[in-house]
């Protein structure tokens, strides 16, 4: 996998786990840093919340809990506008590239 993965205006510097947008850098927890790393890995496609779970929380969290969407909610925040984060209602989440 790349070092340095883009999205549009967003990218994700993997070795020194640094993110920014638009040159600017921004500030994110760990967990939040691993949900953008899957999304951004699989830019283009639509990621379930299972998925996501299983890549970036332990076995002992529970896939039908809101926990998910309360971290891609802190995640659009963190990024601002324009929202590079779409969801696709019942299924997950879907960043960049064309589906």
């Amino acid at each position: 996998r790349p070092p340095v993965l883009r999205a549009g205006d967003l990218e994700v510097d993997l070795p020194r786990r640094r993110v920014s947008r638009s040159g600017v850098l921004l500030s994110l927890s760990a967990k939040e840093f691993a949900v953008l790393e899957v999304l951004m890995l699989r830019a283009g496609e639509v990621v379930t919340r299972t998925e996501l779970i299983e890549s970036c929380w332990d076995e002992a969290s529970e896939p039908m809990s809101n926990v998910v969407d309360v971290l891609i909610g802190q995640l659009r925040r963190r990024l601002g506008p324009p929202d590079p984060i779409r969801t696709v209602r019942g299924v997950g989440y879907h960043l960049g590239g064309e589906e």
